[in-house]
């Protein structure tokens, strides 16, 4: 099943942002916002948090947060008043090898030299 998002939208960007279009998110450190960014507008809204601001069947910020990366990507399927509903594009993280593991490089079939 394929995330959607909802995307409370501010007021200046409302006419920027059409069905289809990609919109990149960044995560906040200090907290769980997720901003939403446009190219060369910046940013043009916030994830949605809270039941009230949220579109029905999508999830939160917070619900989220941890699944994503620092930034990702996602692609406009509505638009509704002031809310955009948006599917999340997730990429698949490779696992990571640390460095002089030697087990985990022979697990992964990494030649050693």
């Amino acid at each position: 099943m394929e995330p959607y998002i909802t995307v409370n939208i501010e007021d200046e960007s409302n006419d920027i942002l059409t069905v289809g279009r990609m919109v990149m998110f960044k995560k906040e450190a200090d907290s769980e916002r997720i901003g939403a960014y446009l190219p060369i507008t910046g940013r043009i809204g916030w994830v949605a948090n809270d039941r009230e601001s949220m579109v029905k069947g999508t999830c939160s910020s917070s619900r989220i947060y941890d699944a994503v990366s620092a930034v990702f990507h996602g692609k406009v399927m509505f638009i509704v008043d002031d809310c955009a509903i948006i599917k999340l594009i997730i990429e698949k993280k490779q696992q990571e090898i640390q460095l002089f593991d030697l087990s985990a490089m022979r697990k992964s079939g990494i030649r050693q030299i």
